[in-house]
């Protein structure tokens, strides 16, 4: 049976970084359909020779004025697949790749949840997610507060609805972490980092800043706050930096392919989120020997840092926290959580757990 996985597009984040690790860890032939023809070259030259890319027909606008076109390249899928039996994964949070997935002929279809299942609702479409999702053979979700959040969001309660529901951590390439994490950076100062998009919709940025302007003067000028990543908020992230007198000690690179050099360098990372689905920085920061704090929003920090063994959770929002927190990190430099070979284990033991559940999945 041949795998295809339909993603949104192939720009740096999280789900691509997930692919990749997929596609790293198994010698089966994978297809990939990116629906939207978006791809940074840095990620789209690192996909591994097992996998065939499959280019979209048409540019995307992101309405519903566009599932003709979507029609039309599922169509044409299966023409190049024939009688041949396939696999289509829904491996993106929206509802254009779904579609597709169930346009294509396949004898299984399933779906990957990226994102916190309770922002579905919010969708002017969810009750077509909830028609779907029952519909696919398996629903894979990231982890078992995940998995428990989707449940009751959908309403999934008979054997068999329950029965559908696979989890599977997402997967690390360590080997290629380890590889890229001692490439050189330019930077001749330590550093406090947050890695993800400017997207308000689940990262709070707000909350960072005002925490690490509590650290006061003493701290900041020793040790900034890197925020490596782009998106469409990024404006409103800098006006809020120039309105505390901060521009002098926050750093926004950009975005970068490879995060892990900047891991491997910082003090250690902070998740500031309202909502997660699995968050991958979290687990990339610890393979990188890298502390972390994170927000103990749903889903993910607590499963990941196991309520806080290998980490330290702070409300949502609470600013008062996440400076406490960050002051810990930088003064307790005994603390359990600045142990490198503790961060390392829970790496190696996440992992462990992803290889068995992708070959049941794959297989």
């Amino acid at each position: 049976m041949e795998t295809i996985f339909i993603t949104n597009q192939f720009k740096t984040g999280g789900v691509e970084r997930v692919f990749l690790n997929i596609a790293n860890n198994t010698t089966k032939k994978l297809y990939l359909f990116p629906i939207h023809a978006n791809y940074d070259k840095g990620f789209y030259d690192a996909i591994p020779s097992n996998v065939e890319v499959i280019q979209p027909d048409f540019k995307l606008k992101r309405n519903l004025f566009d599932v003709p076109k979507l029609i039309v390249m599922a169509s044409r899928i299966n023409k190049i697949f024939g009688k041949t039996e396939i696999r289509a994964i829904n491996f993106s949070d929206n509802f254009s790749t779904l579609l597709v997935s169930f346009l294509i002929k396949a004898r299984e279809h399933l779906s990957w949840i990226h994102c916190n299942p309770a922002e579905f609702p919010k969708s002017k479409l969810f009750p077509f997610y909830q028609y779907l999702f029952k519909k696919c053979k398996n629903v894979v979700c990231l982890c078992e507060r995940q998995s428990e959040v989707f449940k009751k969001v959908f309403s999934f309660k008979k054997k068999k609805e329950l029965e559908k529901i696979v989890v599977c951590k997402n997967l690390l390439d360590i080997k290629r972490i380890d590889a890229l994490k001692n490439e050189s950076i330019d930077t001749n100062y330590k550093y406090i980092l947050k890695v993800a998009r400017f997207d308000f919709r689940s990262k709070d940025y707000y909350t960072l800043i005002s925490a690490y302007e509590k650290l006061g003067i003493d701290i900041i000028k020793d040790v900034k706050l890197v925020l490596l990543g782009d998106g469409a908020d990024e404006q409103k992230i800098r006006d809020f930096i120039h309105s505390k007198n901060l521009d002098d000690y926050i750093i926004l690179p950009g975005a970068d392919s490879n995060p892990y050099k900047w891991f491997h360098n910082a003090e250690f990372s902070v998740l500031s989120s309202t909502n997660e689905g699995y968050p991958m920085v979290v687990v990339e920061s610890l393979a990188c020997e890298c502390p972390v704090i994170s927000s103990n929003c749903d889903s993910g920090p607590s499963d990941i840092l196991d309520n806080g063994k290998y980490g330290l959770l702070f409300e949502v929002g609470n600013v008062q926290q996440l400076y406490e927190a960050m002051l810990h990190y930088l003064t307790e430099k005994s603390s359990d959580f600045l142990n490198k070979d503790l961060l390392r284990k829970r790496v190696l033991e996440l992992n462990e757990q992803s290889i068995q559940a992708l070959q049941k999945i794959l297989n």
